[in-house]
């Protein structure tokens, strides 16, 4: 019977951090996942363990997270990881001819246990 769990060290997806600008102490988080790792929590989990890495080890004063507008389960990642949501931005993703609008998130040293 399938449980649609990924097997035992099957790749759940990635997160990485990207776009440092070190004179400014800042970066970007980005992620992916498999769809079958998708709604399990490990998004969330992935980017607080790298925000807080970043924060402890890099150095960095502030992190970064955008979203489409229309996808509203990064955008739960990014609030359950304890992002602050602050603007609107428009037309700001390009997806081959298209473009779409994000959300920018943010997160600063010492917010990540809130």
């Amino acid at each position: 019977m399938d449980s649609g769990a990924p097997d035992a060290g099957a790749l759940l997806g990635s997160t990485a951090l990207i776009r440092p600008v070190w004179q400014h102490a800042r970066a970007e988080v980005g992620y992916w996942l498999t769809r079958e790792a998708r709604g399990r929590g490990h998004a969330t989990r992935a980017v607080r363990l790298l925000c807080a890495w970043g924060f402890a080890t890099l150095g960095l004063e502030r992190i970064t997270l955008f979203a489409a507008t229309g996808n509203l389960a990064s955008q739960r990642v990014a609030e359950r990881a304890g992002f602050t949501r602050e603007a609107a931005l428009r037309s700001y993703i390009r997806n081959g001819p298209l473009r779409h609008d994000a959300v920018a998130f943010g997160l600063l040293a010492g917010e990540t246990d809130r």
